[in-house]
């Protein structure tokens, strides 16, 4: 009942602006992070979603969904997590453009692993009872992660 779109985006570069550009971060950048529109198949709802940063400090979350829970957690080697999902059926999302935006700010990147971005997207199908009925993975590009440098260095 579940597909986890996963999307990877590689070290020091990110999409910058309506173009699509890829520009390097800079330590102290202030970054919007949002997933861009992906297709999902006719049914499939968004149930929960998950972005993880390296070297990057979670400045704010934006926009959750009614009935949506969000939860930010650090952990020692400056890894941020940002996840959450609905409490029921009902406040699963139809848009990938539905899910929270994210602020980071880029982190010392002369310390520590290099700054990177990873998220997931898990998805359900409405009137699907069956457990693991219709489970895909699917890997997302670049371009379906939506990065606008705002302000900093």
């Amino acid at each position: 009942m579940r597909a986890v779109i996963a999307l990877v985006v590689s070290a020091l570069t990110v999409a910058a602006g309506q173009q699509g550009s890829v520009d390097s971060v800079r330590t102290g950048q202030r970054l919007s992070v949002r997933v861009g529109p992906v297709h999902l198949a006719k049914g499939e709802r968004i149930t929960e979603f998950t972005l993880t940063v390296v070297q990057g400090h979670i400045q704010s979350v934006a926009s959750i969904p009614l009935d949506w829970s969000v939860w930010v957690t650090v952990d020692p080697q400056w890894k941020a997590v940002v996840s959450g999902g609905c409490q029921h059926g009902s406040g699963a999302l139809m848009s990938t453009t539905e899910l929270p935006s994210i602020t980071l700010e880029v982190l010392d990147l002369s310390i520590g692993p290099p700054s990177s971005l990873s998220a997931t997207i898990g998805t359900s199908f409405e009137n699907s009872t069956a457990p693991g009925h219709a489970q895909i993975t699917r890997s997302l590009k670049r371009s379906d992660l939506v990065v606008k440098v705002i302000g900093g260095a």
